[in-house]
């Protein structure tokens, strides 16, 4: 994300479903550097229920949370300041022992300044049309070329 980026998630309808339910659950916006980073936080957050209960009730410095553990619905917005630009992850954190199923209806919208794009594919509609320009102009100068240098077969 860019500065001035927004995060909007809104979650409704959560539920657990049979009679098990959960320590914690939730969403976690996880906010990292390179893409490799994100692995290692939820490896970290996988490790026991404890640590990912910890996570989705008290998140670590600079990801945000969600937390569903007690609720039906929820909202997660978040406006990107300036120094706060970085990669972000949405993830869903189910923290139990047993294996318990739940459902959930999610909006999410992610908008940097200006467009949709992350902040990685911003230069790419720029790219493509010099290189569809580039394209053109090539063939053009084919078609010129082939033109002057027509021979007849017959």
């Amino acid at each position: 994300f860019f500065e001035r980026g927004t995060v909007n998630v809104n979650v409704k309808n959560f539920k657990t479903h049979g009679s098990k339910t959960v320590d914690a659950a939730g969403l976690l916006l996880l906010k990292t550097a390179h893409e490799s980073d994100v692995q290692a936080k939820l490896q970290e957050i996988q490790r026991s229920v404890e640590e990912c209960t910890a996570a989705v009730q008290s998140p670590a410095d600079g990801d945000l949370a969600l937390d569903l553990t007690n609720v039906h619905s929820g909202k997660l917005q978040h406006t990107i300041a300036s120094g706060e630009e970085a990669m972000y992850h949405l993830v869903f954190a189910r923290c139990s022992e047993k294996t318990v199923e739940v459902s959930f209806t999610m909006h999410a919208e992610f908008r940097n300044p200006g467009n949709w794009l992350s902040a990685g594919n911003t230069p790419l509609p720029t790219m493509y049309l010099m290189f569809a320009f580039i394209f053109l102009f090539t063939l053009i100068v084919w078609c010129r070329h082939v033109r002057a240098n027509l021979t007849k077969a017959h």
